[in-house]
């Protein structure tokens, strides 16, 4: 059995338009923009100019019943598609073929249900909670939930290996303290494809990072790349689920720092350049920021660039479990997400070397 992934957009189709306040598409033989039909998602009267759309914002009361209920439904999609999907496997176990394809349906079909509830949530934050969240730490801000990090970028920082499979959301570009940042949550995995004795390919995703990812423009031009690979790797036991088991690996130099040197690997092009980087402070700084954040931490130094990525083993932004009933709750949540990532975005601002003696 396969595992049913990335499953089919439910608006996939040419004649949906897109709600000019929420972005969710629509049908215009349903709801009518003549008629001073509602949007079926925010709410928004689809007659509204884009001007207009853009300023409109839900109360809170009526977005915190909105996402309990987007919430509710996706959590029972869910069950009910975990459900189907372990018949079907016990189905083709015990070749009861038929019936294995049998329940193929519901559990596509359930799998729909919770990846459109869950894309209607994102939605409705985006419009109403996120942007508002992430224009507070961001300058000249943009925007898209749906969009993410450019592939050339995501090749070029060069440090997660063995993926082959990339997705992604929440894509900003904009400005912080004063230098250009791209950001985005990114999910890479490795899409392996088996084939048994009789015929059935079975598709497996295995994860290989999900996290945050900012970029930001550097003051100068590294004379060579620098690389910092945390020697981790996640083993599925429930106690090493977070940090994963250390796995030493051989770095091009040694700082002064035995803890850095045994939880990163340290790969460079210019062993005299990276010290300019890799001060005691910087150090000492990644290391504590790392254990408080219970992630993994990564960081690739290229021409006049800087990538930080974050291995959280979750996407920002997303509804939880028991978000909806507290906005407050919730706005509070995404601020802490984006802590971690600006928390060493800071710290770099303060080298001198990467930012001239005019840096922040």
């Amino acid at each position: 059995m396969g595992i049913i992934k990335k499953a089919t957009n439910k608006y996939a189709t040419a004649r949906l338009i897109p709600c000019l306040a929420c972005g969710d598409r629509y049908d215009p033989e349903k709801y009518s923009p003549a008629r001073h039909d509602k949007c079926p998602l925010c709410g928004v009267d689809l007659s509204l100019s884009k001007e207009e759309a853009a300023k409109y914002r839900m109360g809170d009361a009526e977005l915190s019943a909105k996402l309990s209920a987007l919430n509710g439904k996706a959590r029972f999609a869910g069950i009910l598609a975990a459900v189907s999907g372990a018949c079907m496997f016990i189905f083709f176990t015990v070749e009861y073929v038929v019936f294995g394809f049998l329940a193929v349906i519901p559990t596509l079909i359930f799998t729909i249900m919770a990846s459109g509830a869950s894309s209607n949530a994102k939605t409705l934050l985006a419009g109403n909670i996120t942007k508002d969240i992430i224009s507070r730490v961001f300058d000249e801000c943009n925007y898209n939930a749906k969009g993410r990090l450019p592939d050339k970028l995501v090749y070029e920082a060069n440090v997660i290996f063995n993926w082959n499979w990339v997705s992604g959301s929440d894509f900003v570009t904009a400005k912080y303290k004063g230098c250009n940042i791209q950001f985005s949550d990114i999910d890479l995995e490795e899409k392996t494809e088996t084939t048994d004795d009789k015929g059935n390919t079975q598709t497996r995703y295995t994860e290989r990072f999900k996290g945050q990812w900012l970029v930001m423009e550097l003051g100068r031009e590294v004379p060579g790349a620098l690389r910092l690979i945390e020697n981790a790797e996640r083993t599925g036991k429930i106690e090493k689920m977070i940090l994963g088991d250390r796995k030493e690996r051989q770095s091009d130099v040694d700082t002064d720092n035995d803890e850095f040197n045994r939880r990163f690997q340290i790969r460079t092009t210019d062993p005299h350049s990276a010290f300019y980087i890799l001060t005691p402070h910087f150090m000492e700084f990644i290391l504590r920021a790392d254990d408080t954040a219970n992630t993994r931490t990564y960081l690739s130094f290229i021409d006049n660039r800087v990538h930080i990525l974050c291995y959280t083993g979750k996407d920002s932004f997303e509804l939880q479990k028991n978000d909806g009933a507290n906005l407050e709750a919730l706005r509070a949540r995404m601020k802490s997400e984006l802590s971690y990532i600006t928390s060493i975005a800071d710290e770099l601002l303060k080298n001198r070397y990467l930012f001239g003696e005019g840096g922040n």
